[in-house]
């Protein structure tokens, strides 16, 4: 048997437990932030064959009570206990004002003690060492002054701020917002956690995905009303061997980009009750700033030559093939975004095109029109164009285009886009709100109200109607409206849990309609389409917003189309 003793020393402070006549002593002297202090750990009575432990320590801001391990409590010297000794002890050094929770244990075998532990707090405040919640608000300060305020603009800068602050920890050891912001390192855990925290004293609505098939985590992040997932973790890194900055590859993915990184997360993001579900490139760091854009010029005359050849269906290999598949195909499918928020045209004329980003290659669908072009856009004569400002629903385009007989360029005006389908919601305490359309959110978000009717018609420069029922609060499912008639009540606060949508005549035969729903507790569904019921039935949920859009016969759904709707 081994036993370690201490020589004879006086301790400022000092906790016992006990079981039986066993009685566990940790002895302290006084503490100060930022300098090692030691723990001397012993027991008396029993058999004195003593086993020892200490657990990994946790941290609370000043005057919160809600504490956090400051370590990984499931690896390392955490997770052992000494050879038989007398005593031992144990240094640690705390580094953030708080209060800092230590628990050691005792096992006496022989004398039947499994269990006896210590539960120590220690508080201590020194304004060099600035608790975790003082740091946190001092950057959220600065991110604001440095800011226009926007949830992107705040998310990216307290990300590009956080990378700054630590190293990724190798030791897989520290695993907390206090050693991300106080000890300058961490693992993915304290990068998830000292994100999370930045986040919410930000303002900014933010969740934990947690890969347990991979074991890694990072943030889901609410930026301008959608959810968007990144990886600060995998961001940080300086090993820059591609043609963009890969410390921005993981700001603001889709789930299904993501899992290219983190395969498990598919299996995460398709279970029932998932809340974050991510959809969206709106915001993702490429696609703000304008790079994702310019990558598409790199293929421009590729894709050009495919349309003016009128292919409907056609590839081109990507330029970063040689990347590794996780990092090519997440930048593929940021590209293939922006191809698809451009305008295109063949033989001026507008095209419907659609891209899809792979590991190696870029897949297209077009669909060409032989009439005028949408929008009004006139004819030219022998000459291509270039979209040089992309028309939106507020603002008018630019296309620039060359005439081939006279050798002159002129620039000329994009109207705005028709509309295809608008629709409004009915919605707890606020009433009928404006009409939106074509993919743009009514009902509201983060407000948990539910919407009691909807209208839903189409443009009437298209052949064709639409045709809705709801499945109400008490009722069950209404039949079938059309073409802007109410379906819901008005009146008697009923909620809207499922939706049905078709289209009718020859819209139905030239379109697919496509609509997802927010509803209570779940989130954002998958897209469904062409009737299919989207919402719940028999969990008596609310839906709370609602997206709808066409989308050509025929070509890919504008997002996920898994859980798009739960029965019991």
């Amino acid at each position: 048997m081994l036993k370690v003793n201490a020589e004879e020393t006086t301790y400022a402070h000092s906790d016992t437990a006990e079981s039986g006549n066993v009685v566990l002593n940790v002895e302290w002297n006084e503490p100060v932030l930022g300098q090692p202090l030691t723990f001397h750990v012993s027991a008396t009575g029993g058999s004195g064959a003593y086993k020892f432990n200490m657990e990994a320590p946790s941290y609370s801001n000043p005057n919160e009570n809600a504490y956090e391990s400051v370590a990984d409590p499931s690896r390392g010297e955490w997770t052992k206990y000494t050879d038989e000794c007398s005593s031992q002890d144990y240094t640690f050094t705390m580094t953030a004002s708080g209060t800092y929770n230590f628990r050691f244990h005792v096992i006496d075998m022989n004398s039947g003690v499994y269990y006896l532990r210590t539960n120590t707090y220690i508080q201590l405040s020194d304004e060099k060492y600035p608790s975790v919640k003082s740091i946190v608000e001092k950057a959220v300060n600065q991110c604001k002054s440095e800011t226009d305020g926007s949830d992107y603009a705040k998310a990216l800068w307290l990300h590009d701020w956080l990378l700054k602050q630590l190293d990724y920890d190798n030791s897989l050891k520290w695993s907390s917002a206090e050693s991300a912001l106080t000890r300058g390192t961490g693992t993915c855990q304290a990068y998830e956690s000292a994100y999370s925290q930045l986040l919410s004293a930000a303002g900014i609505e933010n969740a934990e995905t947690r890969d347990k098939y991979d074991g890694h985590t990072w943030n889901a992040v609410k930026m301008d009303g959608q959810w968007y997932q990144v990886d600060c973790t995998w961001d940080d890194s300086n090993n820059n061997y591609y043609s963009f900055d890969n410390r921005h590859l993981y700001f603001g993915l889709t789930d299904e980009l993501m899992a290219i990184a983190h395969p498990g997360h598919e299996k995460i993001y398709t279970a029932d009750g998932y809340g974050t579900r991510s959809v969206s490139l709106a915001d993702n760091y490429f696609v703000q700033n304008g790079e994702a854009a310019k990558w598409v010029e790199n293929y421009r005359d590729r894709i050009q030559t495919q349309l003016e050849a009128k292919t409907t269906d056609f590839t081109i290999s990507a330029d970063n093939s040689s990347y590794p598949p996780s990092i090519s195909g997440i930048q593929n499918g940021i590209l293939a975004y922006a191809i698809n928020q451009m305008d295109w045209f063949c033989n001026d004329s507008k095209t419907q095109l659609y891209a899809t980003g792979k590991a190696a290659q870029l897949e297209f669908k077009a669909a060409y029109n032989e009439n005028k072009p949408t929008g009004g856009h006139p004819q030219h004569v022998g000459g291509s164009g270039v979209v040089v400002k992309v028309p939106t629903r507020d603002s008018e385009g630019m296309i620039k285009s060359t005439r081939t007989q006279y050798q002159a360029t002129k620039e000329e005006t994009i109207n705005k886009p028709a509309e295809l389908i608008s629709y409004r919601a009915h919605v707890q305490d606020i009433g009928w709100q404006e009409y939106v359309s074509d993919g743009e959110m009514s009902g509201t978000s983060g407000q948990s109200k539910r919407l009691e009717a909807i209208n839903i018609r189409l443009s009437s420069v298209i052949n064709g109607g639409v045709s809705y029922r709801t499945h109400i609060q008490d009722i069950g499912w209404q039949e079938y409206v059309s073409d802007d008639e109410m379906s819901g009540t008005s009146g008697q606060s009923k909620r809207l849990e499922a939706i049905q949508i078709k289209l009718t005549g020859q819209t139905a035969e030239k379109y697919d309609i496509y609509y997802r729903v927010h509803c209570q507790d779940f989130g954002w569904l998958g897209w469904a389409k062409n009737g299919e019921a989207s919402g719940s039935e028999g969990y008596a949920k609310r839906l709370e917003a609602i997206e709808i859009r066409l989308v050509l016969k025929g070509h890919a759904a504008p997002g996920n189309t898994d859980n798009c709707f739960y029965k019991r």
